[in-house]
């Protein structure tokens, strides 16, 4: 049954999230919009007096496709169908504090790699991996034939493997494991590996 429930957005939720305390749920919207939601009210409108039960941003005048929590919890980032990403500082959700364009087509869904650092799929069928506040493009993972990238998953060992689907009919594994910060390596020579990292395709042979 239904426990909890919030009649907020005025056109399709594309995306949720949750911050790490698990008091807080996003939505990211086709009305152009975000939402926050706090759990520990119990859902649906506010009584006078009480907390708020939920915090709607302004009008982006931009869908927001997909969201990701960065930053260690105070940062939120939004993938919008213009292909720009929208940042939020946590907590400040009237608008967002700054937007980086560089998509030529939607961000539709976001992978966290670490705190400074998302991977973006887009409309264009290009897994890229972006850096975020200083924002900076660092290199494209892999390609998915032109076919708009839906989603993408972390594999079931740690952060090295990434999984992704698209518009054909192929479940694709992508070895990152170059992008994962362990501490060791030199960051320049971390940041020139970065530009290119190799995938695989999982195919079930009929």
């Amino acid at each position: 049954s239904c426990v909890m429930r919030w009649d907020v957005h005025t056109d399709y939720v594309a995306d949720l999230a949750c911050d790490g305390a698990g008091r807080t749920l996003l939505s990211s919207s086709g009305d152009c919009s975000l939402c926050a939601y706090d759990l520990r009210t119990g859902g649906g409108p506010s009584t006078k007096g009480a907390r708020p039960s939920y915090r709607r941003s302004d009008d982006l005048e931009d869908e927001l496709l997909s969201l990701a929590v960065i930053k260690d919890g105070k940062k939120v980032v939004c993938g919008t169908a213009e292909g720009a990403l929208a940042v939020f500082h946590w907590d400040d959700w009237d608008d967002a504090a700054d937007v980086y364009a560089g998509h030529p087509k939607s961000i539709d869904c976001l992978l966290p790699l670490d705190d400074d650092t998302v991977l973006t799929g887009s409309g264009d069928g290009l897994l890229r991996v972006v850096q975020i506040h200083p924002n900076k493009l660092l290199g494209v993972v892999g390609d998915h034939g032109g076919f708009p990238l839906e989603a993408m998953r972390f594999g079931p060992a740690g952060r090295n493997l990434v999984g992704t689907v698209c518009h054909d009919e192929v479940v694709r594994l992508w070895d990152v494991s170059v992008l994962v910060d362990d501490g060791d390596d030199d960051e320049d020579d971390d940041l020139g590996n970065r530009e290119s990292v190799r995938g695989s395709k999982m195919t079930s042979d009929g």
